[in-house]
């Protein structure tokens, strides 16, 4: 048989990039599934900063400044957002000095009383507090029973306010 000049060549597979050694997957697949390196058993470090002059790089946040305040802001006329900062040594000192080691984020409504208690944990940072409440003033405070039964306060918020129900803000066209 003469060989025809007008067919175009096999094509080749390309080479492989990566020196990682294939494993031949056995399925009745077209393509063959991908190679994925295994994952690396060693820590992983953090990452360093991406080669900024001296002057950019101010340094890692730190995870928390330990100034005990209490932030509270009304998300709409149903949802509470509480924010504090404690840092992992006041949480614990607090848990300690708590008859039961608990930790309580309470949300008051002024002239009425308390309306929540969530046991919050070192971990925790903020909570979202549902009240369905519009139109309602509120203050939350973190503390913690003591033996006799008070109520310690670490911390207190500003009064905040939902907003009333059907305000929506919209962006003018």
């Amino acid at each position: 048989m003469a060989s025809n000049n007008n067919q175009p060549a096999p094509r080749k597979k390309p080479p492989r990039i990566n020196s990682a050694p294939s494993v031949k997957a056995e399925s009745s697949a077209s393509s063959p599934a991908p190679v994925v390196p295994a994952p690396s058993t060693a820590t992983v470090a953090k990452p360093a900063p991406k080669d900024l002059p001296a002057y950019e790089f101010l340094g890692y946040l730190p995870e928390s400044y330990g100034s005990k305040k209490l932030f509270l802001v009304a998300r709409d006329p149903h949802i509470l957002f509480a924010y504090w900062d404690l840092s992992s040594i006041q949480y614990q000192e607090a848990a300690r000095a708590a008859h039961d080691g608990k930790i309580f984020l309470e949300l008051y409504v002024p002239n009425e009383g308390r309306v929540q208690q969530i046991h919050v944990w070192d971990s925790h940072k903020n909570w979202y507090l549902q009240v369905n409440r519009p139109d309602t003033s509120f203050v939350a405070q973190l503390g913690y029973y003591r033996a006799d039964g008070g109520f310690e306060v670490l911390t207190r918020s500003s009064e905040v306010r939902t907003p009333p129900q059907g305000n929506i803000c919209t962006v003018p066209k």
